[in-house]
């Protein structure tokens, strides 16, 4: 539909075509952002906590003035806490704006309570529809306020199911809304696990952001502590997980001695795709610091491009990679799901791959894609946390199974990398699929050059391609030669991707070197520069930006 809707019959009837739209949905089901996803023997028991924490001092939002030069404030901490209940079969489910009911009473939290609120309120619009409330046209006004009516799978306050159950603590990215990811957190309650999350919000009041450094670090380790007060709480089964930069906190915190962590669940670190040679990332040095330390077992979930040269060298820990295509990096989360389904049925923005003016029928076949591969993404972590948290041997056998046949890039793949090992398994040249992204960069330090463009040669296809033919692969190639002095390798496999990518890797080192400049890592920035002036001398833009940093330098 492509005219604003102006009768109210009208619009009733198009939120009900929005229900109906996401597969497996029914009026008489309770799950209606689940899609096909199948609910576990428990109802889904959701309640919110606030706590503070007195070793820690924190600059609340909400104060003008302290009142006193010596005042100081300890730290809030929201709780979040999905969990296995009882059935109920005449509850009602909350709405999902019931998940932003966290006003506090406590003198010191209420003013609090209601930033964050807002905050979150304001963060949940953006992700969903692409702008601010006050900036919603009518048709997107309508979209965000019936979607806010829409029953999620939770039952406010429900009666714990009795019993003790693994703990998930879970991490939202930097800059998200703290139920980013609220559909897995009810799909794994039903299935029997206690799931702890938080705002995370920075450490030092300055922003009301998820933000993923050291203070969400500390707050991980409260929550550890909250819930092993907590009677349906297993402290002895300790999961970790976390999407962006929460992933890459759950990595950090994963690193530290003596810790707790049973299991850890990477979404999509960002890092995934790129080696150890790009500093972008901070969060790599402390992990690979202490990588003796990681002895449980890590699931990692990214794109099929991802190179996983950081989790490779984790090798005391049993590791699963599971790669899926045409995910964008906000659709690991539920989140991203649910903007692709509204964006489907009301016609509003871009998808998270950025595409704009994207015919009705694609948007609706991409939504119900989109759904499938989420779909495959959480029953791929259940079975994980089935088998490493719970231990059940059916679970452990599926994971020897699940996604093994498949050619990477083309269905969701899966890779078990255990204890001891630090790379992929070798390359059949007498195979008649392409190598993995992984097995690519071995065949190239075994084979050579040469050997490497010509088997780049023979799989190319423009209909098909492989992952080993995506420009940030490629990218992340190409620039850890450079800093491996390896130029003539370095500057050869980039004109190869010149022939298999439209402008080449041109574009990615622009990205990515403008990246590097805007976020003030001069060191990144200067060196991408100068690397990306050897692939593309004629780039007068790249040329003024290394004289800017250059000089920026000697002053």
């Amino acid at each position: 539909m492509h005219q604003l809707l102006a009768a109210t019959l009208i619009r009733s009837a198009l939120f009900i075509l929005l229900l109906c739209s996401i597969p497996g949905s029914a009026q008489a089901q309770p799950y209606q952002l689940w899609g096909e996803l199948q609910g576990g023997p428990h109802d889904v028991g959701f309640r919110t906590a606030w706590q503070l924490d007195y070793t820690r001092t924190y600059k609340l939002v909400s104060d003008a003035s302290s009142g006193s030069p010596r005042a100081k404030a300890p730290r809030p901490i929201l709780i979040n806490i999905w969990y296995p209940a009882r059935r109920s079969e005449h509850a009602e489910a909350m709405a999902y704006e019931e998940y932003l009911n966290i006003l506090s009473s406590h003198p010191q939290l209420q003013g609090f309570s209601q930033k964050l609120i807002q905050h979150n309120r304001e963060v949940i619009c953006k992700e969903l529809l692409g702008k601010a409330e006050n900036e919603l046209n009518q048709r997107e006004s309508l979209a965000w306020k019936e979607f806010r009516k829409t029953r999620t799978a939770a039952f406010r306050e429900a009666e714990p199911a009795p019993g003790k159950f693994p703990v998930l603590i879970y991490h939202s990215g930097a800059g998200s809304s703290f139920e980013d990811n609220s559909v897995l957190c009810e799909y794994l309650a039903s299935h029997g696990y206690v799931v702890v999350g938080s705002a995370f919000q920075d450490g030092y009041g300055s922003s009301l952001n998820t933000y993923g450094g050291r203070s969400s670090l500390q707050d991980i380790a409260f929550l550890i502590a909250y819930a092993q007060r907590m009677p349906q709480a297993d402290w002895n089964r300790i999961g970790l997980g976390g999407h962006s930069a929460g992933a890459q906190a759950a990595m950090r915190f994963g690193a530290r001695p003596q810790s707790v962590i049973d299991a850890l669940l990477i979404l999509d670190t960002t890092q995934d795709y790129h080696s150890l040679a790009n500093p972008l990332w901070s969060f790599p040095k402390p992990v690979l610091e202490n990588a003796g330390n990681f002895t449980g077992s890590i699931l990692a979930v990214a794109g099929p491009a991802a190179i996983f040269q950081l989790m490779d060298r984790l090798e005391w820990a049993d590791r699963y990679y599971f790669t899926i295509d045409k995910v964008g990096h906000n659709e690991f989360i539920s989140q991203g799901v649910i903007r692709s389904q509204l964006a489907s049925q009301y016609g509003l923005m871009q998808d998270d791959r950025g595409e704009k003016n994207v015919p009705p029928s694609e948007r609706e076949r991409r939504a119900q894609d989109l759904s499938q591969r989420f779909k495959a993404i959480c029953e791929y972590v259940l079975t994980f946390l089935n088998a490493h948290l719970k231990e059940q041997p059916q679970a452990i056998a599926s994971l020897e199974k699940s996604h093994r046949n498949a050619r990477p890039g083309a269905e969701p793949y899966a890779e078990h990398v255990p204890v001891g090992t630090s790379m992929p398994e070798a390359y059949a040249l007498a195979s008649s699929e392409p190598p993995s992204p992984r097995q690519l960069r071995r065949f190239l330090a075994e084979h050579g050059l040469d050997s490497t463009l010509a088997l780049l040669d023979k799989f190319w296809s423009k209909d098909a391609p492989a992952p080993i033919y995506d420009g940030i692969y490629g990218f992340a190639w190409v620039y850890e030669l450079f800093e491996q002095g390896e130029t003539a390798a370095a500057k050869a496999l980039s004109k190869r991707y010149d022939q298999f990518i439209e402008g080449g890797l041109k574009p990615t080192f622009s990205i990515y070197c403008n990246l590097g400049h805007r976020v003030g890592h001069r060191d990144f920035a200067r060196a991408c520069f100068e690397r990306f002036l050897v692939i593309a001398p004629e780039n007068a833009d790249a040329r003024k930006k290394l004289a800017s940093l250059q000089d920026s330098n000697q002053k």
